[in-house]
């Protein structure tokens, strides 16, 4: 019964971590997939702003991944994936 417990307490504990962040995208930037709220996020750089925080206007604009193999690809190369994210900031103003 205790594992039981500890178990529920975790996966809470892991939706509401995941539940205080959240990405500025709906579809993955790789291959277009919905977001998946509990796979890491990666902080975005707009193509006007190529310092280390992210953007815009804010230091918690983070870009959200389908899946850990998407995040590790546009964590090799996040330029090449910039269009994508910004066409969809676009659309969502």
């Amino acid at each position: 019964m205790r594992f039981l417990t500890l178990v529920a307490l975790m996966a809470v504990g892991t939706f509401a971590a995941a539940a205080d962040h959240t990405s500025m995208n709906h579809k993955c930037p790789v291959d277009g997939k919905a977001v998946d709220a509990t796979v890491k996020m990666m902080p975005y750089n707009s193509k006007t702003d190529q310092t280390a925080k992210a953007s815009p206007g804010s230091d918690k604009a983070m870009v959200g991944f389908c899946s850990m193999k998407c995040c590790e690809t546009y964590e090799k190369d996040p330029s090449k994936y910039q269009d994508a994210l910004e066409k969809e900031k676009a659309a969502t103003k």
